[in-house]
Parts: C-alpha cells; sequence; structure tokens
C-alpha cells in the first residue's frame, strides 16, 4: 500500500517560492529512504509551490512531510536574517 499527500505552498513572495522550489527539487534528488519515499516537485502555480509525496508506510509519509516543512521553515528563517542583516547595513 502507497501514501500520499499533495502540499500546497503559498507564499507572496515570488523569490522566495523560487529558492524553495530549487531546494526541494535538489531534495527530491537524493532522498533518505531510495525505494521507499518520493517527493515530487510539481512546479509553481498561482503563487503556489505544489509538491507531490507518496510513501511505503504512514510512517514515512509522516516524517517527509515534517522534513519538507522543517526545510522550508529553516530556508524562510535564513533569508529574513540575511534580508535583515542587509537592511541594517
Amino acid at each position: 500500500m502507497l501514501y500520499r499527500a499533495s502540499v500546497e505552498l503559498c507564499l507572496d513572495d515570488d523569490r522566495l517560492l523560487r529558492a524553495l522550489e530549487k531546494s526541494m527539487v535538489a531534495e527530491s534528488r537524493s532522498p533518505a529512504n531510495i525505494g521507499r519515499t518520493r517527493l515530487e516537485v510539481r512546479g509553481i502555480e498561482d503563487g503556489c509551490l505544489r509538491l507531490f509525496i507518496e510513501c511505503d508506510t504512514l510512517t514515512h509519509l509522516r516524517a517527509l512531510i515534517n522534513s519538507v516543512l522543517y526545510l522550508v521553515n529553516a530556508s524562510i528563517k535564513v533569508v529574513d536574517a540575511i534580508l535583515n542583516e542587509l537592511n541594517d547595513s
């Protein structure tokens, strides 16, 4: 049995969305559990990054969704920190 999820990440910042898309593409090319998980980046449409996740167990699905959300959160924090540093200069 396969477990699937679709994730839409909608942001107002197109540059950040494109950067997140590149990060997700890199992540999808080197999966942690080859054959057990799959992350597919379906692109950006209407200001939303669309992802498709497929896993062999519900536990793997939950873990991959959490990993994706953690990567998104970390990326946004890094970009915010850089922008704040540039604005303070």
